[in-house]
């Protein structure tokens, strides 16, 4: 450590450490819930139309959301997408979430890109429903973030004998391929 970093920290108490610590804990977990709240307004304001009422006038849903709010047009359709799954599993999790979180609750809330990772591996685990159902409980339920869900995805996937994990496999053929 420098003398920089560690006279920086001879300054802070350890409360206020513990309090910052405390501090972006919260606002992370609020960070992950929003993307679903986000999610539930941009359906709503789509399937209703109500982007007609923005100023400035939009012509579209698309203008409105990826002119008037700046969204990133990926990120908002992978949002969407994974609110619907979320829906399509956690019917719950979707109509109470925005409740929850003005009252002042703790929402647990995966990030979306887990999500849309649970929703795209859901079709590669057949007749493995059992091990997926539990996945799909750490996902939702735990709130498990992405390199977990990579270590427990590589574990279903991975045949039984030693070898490597089913991410890793795709990016070592690119590499070994004479292609």
């Amino acid at each position: 450590m420098s003398g920089a970093a560690s006279a920086g920290r001879e300054q802070v108490s350890e409360p206020a450490a513990r309090g910052l610590l405390a501090d972006t804990a919260q606002a992370v977990k609020a960070m992950k819930a929003s993307w679903l709240r986000v999610a539930i307004n941009l359906r709503r304001i789509r399937d209703e139309e109500l982007w007609r009422y923005a100023s400035p006038d939009c012509e579209n849903f698309e203008d409105y959301a990826f002119g008037a709010l700046k969204l990133n047009k990926y990120v908002a359709r992978r949002m969407l997408k994974a609110m619907d799954y979320t829906s399509s599993k956690r019917p719950d999790m979707v109509h109470d979430v925005s409740d929850r979180l003005e009252r002042g609750e703790e929402v647990v809330v995966p990030s979306y890109q887990v999500v849309n990772n649970l929703r795209l591996a859901e079709e590669k685990v057949e007749g493995r429903e059992e091990e997926f159902q539990e996945l799909e409980s750490k996902v939702f339920e735990e709130g498990i973030g992405r390199v977990t869900f990579k270590r427990e995805m590589d574990g279903m996937l991975t045949p039984r004998t030693e070898g490597p994990g089913i991410m890793e496999t795709q990016v070592c053929l690119l590499y070994t391929s004479d292609a």
